[in-house]
């Protein structure tokens, strides 16, 4: 199905937050996701020396289906 951009703007400020944090309830492709993240920002931290803030933009037509009616 692939995850919302809302979702991926949720999970990149989480992991900006607390990379170490695990959600509870989260769905497989929510942590493929969330664990991408963390090894990319540990690759570029240890080429570069400084931890990367990922910025993911949020799309005003993204809608969520509940949302429409």
């Amino acid at each position: 199905m692939g995850l919302t951009n809302k979702q991926q703007f949720v999970i990149a400020c989480m992991v900006n937050g607390d990379p170490s944090f695990i959600p509870e309830d989260e769905s497989e492709e929510e942590k493929e996701f969330r664990e991408s993240l963390i090894s990319e920002a540990d690759r570029r931290e240890k080429n570069t020396g400084i931890r990367p803030i990922f910025e993911i933009p949020i799309d005003p037509w993204d809608d969520d289906k509940d949302e429409i009616s």
